[in-house]
């Protein structure tokens, strides 16, 4: 089931994506707060680094939207995203390979500390184990 509406701009479909997702049962309170305090961080001119500092200036911003990008793409189990895609499945793949390229660059002990979501487990007669 889809929360999703049909009609709209894709970009406003996305962004209607994100919060619907922010709003799902099954993501851990913790972590939106996280998603939370990085997109502050990510939009907020208060920065690790200055921005005026060539290259390395925006490296925060880049690992902050990875971590970002991390937990919706690889953390999360598809089919809570699915339920609020807006896309065909195929797009959602096609983001969640692209994405995982570029989450590469977050350093993976940051990752396992920030997250508490944790995919349920599948039993071996095929039954779910609730991972949390």
């Amino acid at each position: 089931m889809s929360n999703v509406k049909e009609s709209g701009s894709p970009i406003g479909q996305f962004f209607s994506c994100i919060k619907n997702v922010w709003f799902d049962p099954r993501i851990p309170t913790r972590d939106r707060w996280v998603v939370a305090a990085s997109l502050f961080l990510i939009v907020s001119p208060v920065d690790f680094i200055p921005d005026v500092i060539p290259i390395i200036g925006v490296v925060d911003d880049l690992i902050l939207i990875s971590f970002v990008l991390d937990y919706f793409f690889n953390r999360l189990e598809d089919n809570i995203i699915l339920d609020h895609f807006p896309f065909n499945k195929s797009k959602f793949y096609f983001f969640k390979n692209f994405i995982g390229k570029i989450c590469q660059i977050s350093p993976q002990h940051m990752l396992h500390f920030l997250w508490k979501y944790k995919k349920p487990k599948h039993t071996n007669d095929g039954q779910i184990k609730d991972a949390n």
